[in-house]
């Protein structure tokens, strides 16, 4: 059976209410990193150079 590792999780949310929503999402694992991230309504035009090239 494969052995499991733990892995870094994160959750953000914009509180714990019915009407609360995700915001983002992440792991980090020696396989990959992975980031969801809910944007709502905001355009997504250059969102993923943004978000790799930070000021």
């Amino acid at each position: 059976m494969t052995e499991l590792t733990t892995i870094a999780f994160d959750i953000e949310t914009t509180g714990f209410q019915a009407d609360g929503e995700l915001t983002v999402v992440g792991f980090d694992s020696a396989v990959s990193s992975r980031v969801f991230l809910h944007t709502g309504t905001t355009p997504q035009a250059g969102l993923a150079d943004r978000l790799n090239n930070p000021l």
